[in-house]
């Protein structure tokens, strides 16, 4: 049964039930059979199965291979101490990552937070007060303002009865409601005038309804089913520093093979071989590259704290960097949800008014003397009210309503101060059949009808009109020119009310509740006000950001097309010629036929939870990296299924900002600007570190292996933990918070095919390792060969020279020198690595600690029973600094040469 096609009696046989309400025994029974009105959780994963999971990672799983293999094949202690710090490096990125997980684990959970506690209801002809998880099928509820709606049902009684549903459909409005039977065979939910829903608010009157379906059978329930089945993946990091893994796994694993197969050939040991491959290893493998990244995005959610920005996973900070397309609801999130009055037609002209939201600061620019009249029937035809709380302004009752309050404020006046002057007598509420809302005032002895409503609906009921101090017969002329200023503003997507008044002859017995037909005619119309829901601050600035930096901007909503038009052009989405598809076409589209929509610009209107779940899988399928905006409960499958979910944190639901893995504390689209600039910023940061601690490892690794190849290893194991150590992780994690480079939204989303690893940054990796490797290996074999050392030694016979520990001071020395050097050449793949060289201070302290750290382990005496070093002459410090800067000025020469060739 559909419920919304037949009517209230029928309902209430189809489901066994009365207007007297279900027996308790009947309920009881009920529940047993349907279960509890709650909506039944996924099951997450436990903090057990989080921790597990930090160490799937393949870059995670070669170093913990690394690390047993030196456990097992060990010779001293210091291959040891190696060992165990490849684990706590590996433990320490586990635990980062474990952290942020376990404290974003809630996700639909939250949806059970949107039921009402209580509900009232009828059993047995009797009004109880029961729990709402014990609401059944059957089980008939009253409804008053204020109420939250605690399942489906189909209405039995109403009597002005609104529901502010934009949490569900997206309607930015309140929906009247009313009892008759619809006559269409299918109806979307938005238009389901006959029904209420779980979730949604009674924003205005009472009613009563029967319930229809509880729990995970509502519509609130099978949004929840949506949000539970979306597949979360992986981001585009994850899924390049995943690359990157089995890049450096290929290499060292390559390396390691022709290390074994060279000693081999020389009949060096089995065990030794497998030491030195072990070795090339741990130089290759970026042990920090994990627990730098997490560490950088970690910070950068701190950052975005600061700007009002939650991040709920640390990912998504780089995949809104990443994002190519922004898919937004309206209401709520490009606009207030706040009605707002922004003209009127009085004394034949239009004023404006001045102000946005419910705040009651601003103005009516202009003037007309039957302005006063105007404002003073639009606040007393009223029933809402103006509050101001911890977080500003708001209104309780209906949204337009609070517009006109908000309206008479700005004008001066107020309802309660106008009521005791002009008290009120009678109401007529509104009705959607004649669209109108009545009240009766005593005013000076005689009594007056003030009125608003629908203006075609007002000028139908006028003869007069009052206009400059005078009224005079409503004449076809004017009503031409009214009609034509209801247009104007229609067109410009204002919600148009007209307000009017009759004074009522003196024998007018109220008593008797006249019908509104005896008592809403012979009117003197008045004006016309217009009203919307106005944009948020800020929001045209970031939308112009967004589309300088290759974002696009779909439109997405449960509201009227017209509205939703008006609304893009205002903040530059669209213009004139942007298609509107409204839900009921975008069913009858193929996924080809969406997708080829998708390419150029259109506003979806009128949609249903499905419709945006539907867009954004096929912009997904496009290659698109999909984030989506939203507030409400609508929202929340196609949170899920996005690259990434944004939600609002003020007027956002729990099922929005639960569901979604960014919350913006101040409701503002503009936040998101910020955003994706720090997105794009630590996305490049990330390039930046990578590049230096892989160019770094592969000087490193040429270094190792050419001494390798020549008899003799440059530098201990024990002084590449230290190299890792100091030059690789500090000055690296100072890499990850260089500021933005000054066209960083200038430039469009990085290419679907752009990747971490490229073939340009490849051959810029090798050459610098290459410089770095063979610099080692120069200064290392020349200072030996001072000592005596000649080609065919081996490494135990080169032990014994008396310059050994010299050349490996040395090459030590040189090999940290080169890395801060390199850090410099890493800040930026066009820019000098000079330019703006104060602009992180962070990196500047970082390579300062390394340069000091590493002289005094030369220099101080006992690190040579550590690290095996002696102290080296100013001389010796000279050469060391002048070879170190050779990969600075190779870079330089290249950035120059690219920067030429651009031109």
């Amino acid at each position: 049964m559909a419920y919304y096609d037949t009517s209230p009696e029928e309902v209430l046989k189809g489901l066994g039930s009365s207007r007297s309400g279900l027996s308790e025994g009947e309920a009881a029974q009920r529940l047993e059979q349907y279960g509890p009105n709650e909506l039944v959780v996924a099951v997450g994963e436990t903090p057990l199965q989080m921790l597990l999971a930090q160490f799937k990672d393949l870059m995670v799983l070669i170093l913990i291979f690394a690390g047993i293999i030196s456990l097992i094949f060990h010779e001293s202690m210091e291959e040891v101490y190696e060992a165990l710090f490849i684990f706590a490096i590996v433990l320490v990125n586990a635990a980062v990552g474990f952290y942020q997980e376990f404290k974003a684990s809630k996700d639909v959970e939250a949806l059970k937070g949107m039921l009402s506690q209580k509900a009232r209801v009828m059993r047995s002809n009797e009004l109880r007060e029961i729990h709402a998880r014990e609401l059944v099928p059957g089980d008939v509820v009253l409804l008053e303002e204020g109420d939250i709606v605690p399942a489906d049902g189909r209405l039995l009684e109403v009597a002005s009865l609104k529901a502010a549903e934009a949490a569900l459909t997206g309607e930015s409005l309140p929906v009247g409601k009313r009892t008759e039977a619809l006559s269409q065979v299918q109806v979307n939910v938005a238009d389901r005038i006959n029904m209420c829903f779980m979730g949604t608010v009674v924003s205005h009157g009472r009613g009563r309804m029967v319930v229809t379906e509880t729990g995970m059978s509502s519509q609130f329930g099978n949004i929840a089913s949506l949000t539970q089945s979306v597949h979360e993946e992986a981001s585009p990091l994850q899924r390049e520093l995943d690359e990157v893994a089995k890049f450096i796994g290929k290499v060292v694993l390559g390396v390691c093979v022709l290390i074994l197969l060279l000693n081999a050939l020389r009949r060096e040991p089995f065990l030794q071989s497998v030491i030195f491959a072990v070795a090339v290893a741990v130089a290759a493998v970026p042990e920090g590259l994990p627990a730098i990244m997490t560490i950088t995005l970690a910070r950068g959610v701190r950052k975005m704290v600061k700007v009002n920005t939650v991040i709920r996973k640390l990912t998504s900070v780089e995949t809104l960097g990443s994002t190519t397309v922004i898919c937004s609801d309206k209401t709520g999130t490009l606009t207030r949800n706040e009605m707002t009055c922004q003209q009127l037609y009085v004394d034949g002209k239009g004023l404006r008014v001045t102000g946005v939201g419910y705040s009651p600061e601003g103005k009516i620019d202009g003037d007309a003397e039957e302005l006063g009249l105007m404002v003073r029937i639009a606040t007393l035809c009223n029933n809402a009210q103006l509050r101001q709380g911890e977080k500003g302004w708001g209104i309780i009752g209906d949204p337009t309503e609070g517009a006109l309050i908000v309206l008479g404020r700005k004008a001066g006046l107020s309802r309660e101060a106008l009521e005791k002057e002009y008290p009120r007598l009678a109401e007529l509420p509104f009705d959607s059949e004649r669209k109108l809302m009545s009240t009766i005032h005593e005013v000076g002895g005689r009594r007056l009808l003030y009125l608003k409503g629908a203006p075609d609906a007002v000028l139908a009921r006028s003869v007069s009109v009052r206009e400059l101090g005078r009224v005079r017969t409503l004449s076809p002329k004017d009503l031409d020119r009214l009609r034509h200023a209801n247009q104007e503003m229609a067109e410009g997507a204002l919600r148009v009310l007209a307000c009017a008044y009759r004074e009522l002859p003196g024998r007018t017995d109220l008593k008797e509740q006249p019908s509104a037909e005896q008592l809403e005619k012979d009117l003197v119309f008045v004006g016309l006000v217009g009203m919307m829901d106005p944009p948020r601050d800020g929001v045209k600035e970031a939308v112009a950001q967004c589309k300088r930096a290759g974002i696009r901007i779909f439109i997405i909503t449960g509201d009227h097309g017209i509205t939703a038009r008006a609304i893009a052009k205002q903040l530059g989405i669209a213009d004139d010629a942007t298609p509107v598809v409204e839900g009921s076409h975008l069913d009858e589209l193929t996924d080809n036929e969406l997708g080829r929509l998708l390419t150029g610009n259109v506003i979806f209107a009128r949609t249903l939870p499905k419709h945006k779940l539907r867009v954004v899988s096929v912009l997904k399928a496009e290659g698109e990296v999909v984030a989506v905006t939203g507030d409400g409960v609508n929202d929340a499958p196609a949170l899920k299924e996005a690259n990434i979910g944004v939600a609002m944190g003020i007027t956002g639901t729990d099922v929005s900002r639960e569901a979604s893995d960014m919350v913006l504390t101040d409701d503002s689209f503009a936040s998101i600007v910020n955003a994706v600039r720090e997105g794009r910023t630590i996305y490049e940061n990330i390039r930046k570190f990578v590049r230096y601690i892989i160019s770094c490892n592969v000087g490193e690794v040429v270094a190792i292996v050419g001494g390798i190849l020549l008899g003799v290893a440059p530098v201990s194991a024990v002084q590449i933990l230290w190299v890792n150590l100091v030059t690789d992780m500090f000055p690296a994690l100072a890499l990850g918070v260089e500021p933005a480079e000054p066209d960083i939204m200038e430039r469009p989303p990085k290419s679907k095919k752009s990747r971490i690893i490229n073939g340009a940054d490849v051959r810029v990796w090798l050459a610098t390792g290459l410089i770095i490797g063979v610099g080692v290996l120069g200064v290392f074999f020349y200072s030996l060969s001072r000592s005596g050392f000649t080609l065919g030694m081996g490494h135990a016979e080169a032990e014994q020279l008396p310059g050994f520990a010299r050349a490996t001071t040395l090459a030590f020395t040189i090999l940290v020198m080169y890395q801060v050097v390199n850090a410099f050449n890493c800040r930026s793949y066009r820019r000098s690595g000079l330019s703006q060289l104060l602009s992180n201070p962070s990196l500047l302290g970082a390579l300062a600690l390394s340069v000091v750290l590493q002289v005094l382990v030369v220099q101080v005496a006992f690190a040579e029973r550590v690290l095996h070093t002696v102290p080296l002459s100013w001389a010796e410090w000279l050469v060391i600094i002048a070879v170190s800067l050779t990969v600075f000025l190779a870079e330089e020469l290249r950035k120059r040469s690219a920067a030429s060739a651009a031109l």
